[in-house]
């Protein structure tokens, strides 16, 4: 008969790998991007206070610009165009004339 994942066999096994395989590895990665964080923020930030005022200035201008019109309606490309259009043909049947 053939085991479940739900078997106190198979998880006591996935628990064995959590803690023995897995568990050192994941320790390893987290001191490692402790120490990384910790000299990033050691570092000194480029660029000052002024530097980000003049920014928000000029993103403040850009915004007072009226953006563009953009089209929203129609289809998105030309295959997909395409493949619309010859299904919408297909659809079509002309009478039958006697």
């Amino acid at each position: 008969m053939a085991k479940s994942l739900r078997s106190a066999h198979k998880k006591r096994t996935k628990a064995l790998k959590r803690q023995h395989i897995f568990g050192p590895v994941e320790e390893q990665r987290l001191t490692r991007l402790a120490t990384a964080q910790a000299a990033a923020a050691q570092q000194e930030k480029v660029g000052g206070f002024m530097d980000t005022e003049s920014k928000t200035e000029e993103d403040n201008t850009m915004t007072d610009k009226e953006p563009g019109l953009v089209s929203t309606g129609g289809y998105r490309s030309k295959k997909v165009q395409k493949k619309i259009l010859k299904k919408k043909a297909k659809g079509k049947k002309k009478p039958i004339k006697f």
